[in-house]
């Protein structure tokens, strides 16, 4: 049965009630109505002064030269480690890189920040600030600190130092301490100076001047400004610097920033495409550097040697008056140049196997390596084997910019860069080798040339001496002259891989703050939070509320709902016998013959309650009240003989009383007190005795109550709380009917388990719950067959109460 009553309990507690719970809500708008006022308000002001963040973008497209993955790499891919995407990562790294941002940043005048300040908040401003700063990049400046201007009267400016700031170096990139300079402290910080528009301001630690001042704009208001290191300001945008795929499976890349300062940001990306594409073009056009730079090299070694030999040769034709050759001679000269010629050519092309072969020694990078066409070298093994060397450094550069040595795919290309190095140190010796013994053919065939030139006549000999090496210098340089040119073109042709598709663009809206999405948080929370508060104290209240919280707890019944009232009497009943809480008690009366299952109308009723303050004097007074003024002769009893007090409210003593009577001190009739109503006496508790347990439990206690049941009508019982002393439980068992109280909104649900134990298990019997005090909350309705009255109450509160007096008080 236990259990049964438990199970009905908990589905009763489970179940959730719609329409009471919107009442709840109902019942509470002024709370809502705050909260969402507040809210939305909140809302307004996180609109108004929030810093409005603006989203710039860019896009930009990843050229690509992916020769397709073979052996290992298809291994690779299959395993997860390498990405057939790898070059378009590879550009994302790059533009992510501190290197990259640091260029950018130092090509831009970052390097100091403008502020206006507002009534509430300073907003950075760009190139609309009202004036500018140029300063010295060789002098030390003060960073990191807010220097304050303001405009005087006579149009000159003053200017507030920082009171912390840092000494550094832009040209050097460093801070002072990191320079070892030594910078002495003058007092500086804090200090007020005024300067003029254009005047420098120069001590150990700044060196500025104030400049593009707009008077109209600067007057009546305070700007601020600071120096901002590199290592900072790069740490800032790089970190602010989004990169994303434009659309899946494209080479595209958005750029996205989000900043304060739209125009400073679209700037600064504006700057990143440049730098971008000039550090790509770089890297393509630096073979062609090292190419023109070899070349210029060679070429003013001969421009020397040619500039001497064309002297000699003017010198010794003037000298000797000698204008041409023979024709034998000018013959063996023609077949001399040609294998002087074809020999400078061979050696040309054995110094550049011979810097090749060097390059390869000291494990230089091959990416910048001169190219063999450049150099008139047409071998097809040589050219290929240093361009498959170049594109694998190429990769492993570009691998080196964000992935670890120990990476799988780094230690692949490591291998064939390995093996392709072997392979052309091999290659070259081969080469060096057959140059060699080229140069040792070409030697021997001009040295025999040379002995048949020993016959000719002296000065016909020497002229065609000078004359082979002013043609063969002549022909040499031209020949390198050429090839410069070509390296020239090639550089200048050369156009970056990637390209620019959207130059940097300020998004329309801000995104921060989202004005309406700040509104709609504010009124779901402004609604959560009361909701919340009102569910909550619903849940952690263990207070009576109501008939039904009664109902979930106890099986015991209802007799009566006892209304609230402000007056400050218990005899309601007597002094306001028309009012509402009047009829209450009435209802209470008319249900005694249905509660009584054994006689008519029970003789004997006790009062209890769980514990003090839940109206059981109040009700046992006003119970006795009604059923005396039905003509029923009645006596109310005080048995509290721990607290008497209901002779108070009767304007009566207790000199003597119920104490006196069980102590043999009285008699009965003796404590019998009258009151202003015929048919109602009183015996109240007496004075307090040392022993109240064992008079109340004595025999003379029970022979008193079967005397005055020859007496009256109606015996009231006001008792003890139950749930204090025991005393009650004994005297419930020589009742016909018992009362127990409780208090709307006072009394704690778990203090009806003792006396609804007793009476599931049929130990207490004869029983009823009268709810007392209850107030009719908005929204809620009840209805029973017993009858409720509505009333005042009768605590001393307030007449009236305020919304918030009135819930929080519940």
């Amino acid at each position: 049965m236990q259990n049964q009553h438990n199970n009905i309990q908990n589905q009763e507690e489970e179940s959730i009630d719609i329409k009471k719970l919107i009442y709840k809500f109902l019942n509470a708008w002024p709370i809502f109505a705050i909260c969402v006022i507040t809210a939305i308000l909140v809302a307004f002001l996180v609109n108004r002064y929030s810093t409005r963040i603006y989203n710039v973008q860019s896009t930009i497209m990843v050229g690509s030269n992916d020769k397709g993955s073979i052996g290992m790499e298809s291994i690779m891919t299959a395993i997860g480690y390498y990405n057939p995407r790898l070059s378009f990562e590879n550009e994302v790294v790059i533009l992510k890189s501190y290197g990259l941002t640091e260029r950018v940043v130092k090509s831009l005048p970052f390097e100091v920040s403008y502020f206006g300040e507002g009534r509430l908040k300073s907003s950075e401003l760009y190139k609309d600030a009202p004036f500018h700063i140029e300063f010295d990049p060789s002098h030390v400046q003060l960073i990191n600190g807010d220097f304050v201007v303001s405009a005087n009267e006579n149009g000159a400016f003053q200017i507030r130092f920082p009171e912390e700031a840092t000494p550094y170096l832009y040209d050097s990139s460093a801070f002072a301490t990191e320079l070892n300079m030594e910078i002495s402290d003058k007092g500086e910080k804090e200090q007020i100076l005024t300067v003029k528009e254009g005047e420098w301001l120069t001590s150990e630690t700044y060196s500025f001047r104030v400049v593009d001042v707009n008077h109209d704009v600067f007057r009546d208001n305070r700007y601020r400004f600071r120096f901002t290191d590199y290592k900072t300001l790069v740490m800032q945008y790089n970190e602010a610097l989004e990169v994303s795929p434009s659309a899946e499976g494209s080479s595209a890349i958005l750029l996205e920033i989000q900043g304060a300062q739209p125009y400073k940001v679209r700037d600064y990306l504006d700057a990143l495409h440049m730098e971008y594409l000039k550090f790509g073009l770089e890297a393509k056009n630096e073979i062609a550097v090292n190419t023109l730079t070899f070349i210029s090299q060679e070429l003013k070694q001969i421009e020397d040697s040619l500039s001497q030999v064309e002297l000699i040769l003017q010198n010794f034709r003037s000298d000797n008056k000698i204008i041409d050759m023979s024709s034998k001679g000018e013959e063996v000269f023609n077949r001399l140049y040609e294998l002087e010629t074809e020999y400078s050519e061979q050696l040309t092309r054995n110094k550049y196997y011979e810097y090749l072969y060097a390059y390869l020694k000291e494990d230089r990078d091959m990416e910048a390596i001169v190219a063999p066409s450049s150099m008139g070298v047409a071998d097809p093994l040589l050219i290929q084997l240093i361009a498959n060397l170049s594109e694998l450094y190429v990769q492993r550069n570009s691998l080196g910019v964000g992935i670890r040595d120990n990476n799988p795919r780094v230690r692949e290309i490591d291998a064939q860069i390995a093996s392709e190095r072997k392979v052309l140190r091999e290659n070259l010796k081969n080469i060096i080798g057959s140059s060699d013994i080229s140069l040792k053919d070409y030697r021997s065939r001009i040295a025999k040339l040379e002995r048949e030139i020993s016959s000719f006549p002296k000065t016909e000999r020497e002229l065609i001496n000078i004359q082979r090496k002013f043609d063969l210098n002549e022909d040499l340089y031209t020949f390198l002259m050429q090839r410069k040119a070509e390296a020239g073109i090639a550089m200048a042709s050369n156009l970056p891989d990637n390209k620019v598709i959207d130059d940097a663009r300020i998004l329309d809206d801000p995104i921060k703050p989202k004005g309406l999405l700040n509104y709609a948080i504010a009124l779901i929370l402004g609604l959560i939070f009361p909701a919340g508060f009102v569910l909550g104290r619903d849940f952690f209240d263990n207070k009576i509320r109501g008939k039904e919280d009664v109902e979930s707890v106890t099986k015991m019944p209802i007799a009566a709902m006892i209304g609230h009232s402000s007056k400050a009497t218990n005899t309601i009943v007597l002094d306001s016998p028309k009012s509402s809480l009047a009829e209450s008690f009435r209802a209470w009366r008319a249900n005694l013959k249905f509660l009584a299952k054994d006689q008519a109308e029970p003789k004997v009723i006790s009062v209890t309650s769980s514990i003090g303050g839940e109206g059981k004097t109040f009700s046992s007074i006003n119970l006795a009240s009604v059923l005396a003024l039905s003509k029923k002769k009645t006596l109310l009893v005080g048995v509290d003989l721990r607290k008497p007090k209901i002779y108070n409210d009767f304007g009566l003593k207790n000199d003597v009383g119920l104490s006196s009577y069980l102590s043999g001190q009285s008699e009965l009739q003796e404590v019998i007190q009258h009151t202003q109503e015929p048919h109602l006496d009183l015996i109240s508790a007496g004075p307090i005795p040392p022993n109240p347990s064992e008079l109340i439990m004595g025999d003379r206690f029970w022979g008193m109550l079967d005397k005055l049941r020859e007496q009256y009508d109606h015996i009231v019982l006001d008792t003890p709380p139950i749930g204090l002393v025991a005393d009650t439980l004994e005297i419930m068992n020589h009742t016909d009917f018992n009362f127990y109280v409780v208090r709307h909104r006072y009394t704690d649900k778990n203090l009806l388990s003792f006396a609804n134990e007793r009476y599931v298990s049929g130990n207490l019997k004869n029983i009823a719950i009268i709810i007392n005090d209850f107030q009719l909350e908005s929204g809620y309705g009840y209805g029973y067959g017993y009858g409720y009255g509505y009333g005042y109450g009768y605590y001393d509160e307030e007449n009236k109460k305020s919304f918030f007096n009135k819930y929080f008080s519940r």
